[in-house]
């Protein structure tokens, strides 16, 4: 009887305490009692590839270039995720979006939104020209509620005032804080004129809308606007309405939602 890999295949000792993935993992899969979908099927084949793939520092190049083309994954699915909203593609199987992504991809549709937000987030940056750019979801949540120059100007001011190893989620925050101005501890205005859940609202129907939160109080309040606001959207233009009227106009109404989004973080 063949000898199965699993039983000679071992961690190497210059990594204690890191358990391996292919003798503790790979090579245990009995494929003939494993039923799997294709996406398990193509995860199994990958790993096998990795593992014969990789075996001098001649592959070292190719696996560094693979370390960065697979950190944008959340990129992909925020591509698709964005062409499959926008497009309603989801309706004949789907009573919803928010249905589409618990039952089809298996995750909230905040999750899925925030794929998509990264998704807008990178390509902007790079569209500035950026090489280095967010490695994850997380780190582009950070980013999300800049745009155009504002996007580029705060990007640049992080990977200017640290290594690429040291830019973060947690670190881009403390950026992000340094530049703003400082908040009011007791401010009314964010406690009672929106609340948070009427933040969320607000962004959700502008995301259905295809627009951006301020694209979306664009077409709500300006004169010139070709958008009929439906029941929901009249009751969020109410909340917006009040805002804008305590805070002193239109451009101190931005400045405030930027406030709930950071205290939402």
């Amino acid at each position: 009887m063949e000898t199965a890999k699993s039983d000679y295949y071992y961690a190497p000792k210059a990594y204690p305490g890191v358990v391996d993935p292919f003798s503790h993992g790979l090579y245990m899969i009995d494929m003939d009692d494993l039923e799997v979908t294709k996406e398990l099927q193509e995860l199994i084949d990958y790993a096998v590839f990795i593992d014969e793939k990789v075996e001098t520092e001649e592959d070292l190049d190719w696996v560094v270039s693979e370390f960065r083309a697979n950190a944008f994954s959340f990129v992909r699915s925020g591509l698709m995720a964005h062409k499959v909203k926008y497009l309603k593609i989801y309706k004949k199987q789907y009573k919803s979006f928010e249905n589409f992504c618990k039952n089809a991809i298996g995750v909230t549709h905040w999750q899925v939104n925030r794929w998509i937000d990264g998704a807008r987030v990178t390509l902007e940056l790079i569209a500035h020209h950026h090489t280095v750019l967010p490695k994850n979801e997380a780190q582009c949540r950070e980013l999300s509620s800049f745009y155009g120059e504002y996007l580029d100007d705060t990007w640049s001011k992080v990977i200017n005032s640290m290594p690429e190893h040291q830019i973060s989620a947690k670190t881009i925050k403390q950026v992000i804080a340094e530049q703003q101005e400082p908040k009011e501890i007791d401010d009314p205005s964010v406690k009672v004129e929106m609340s948070v859940d009427a933040y969320c609202a607000m962004r959700e129907e502008a995301r259905e809308q295809g627009y951006s939160c301020r694209e979306y109080l664009d077409q709500l309040f300006l004169p010139n606007a070709k958008f009929v606001p439906n029941g929901r959207e009249k009751r969020t233009m109410e909340v917006l309405a009040k805002l804008v009227e305590d805070n002193g106009g239109y451009a101190a109404c931005f400045k405030k939602l930027d406030e709930i989004e950071a205290k939402m973080r």
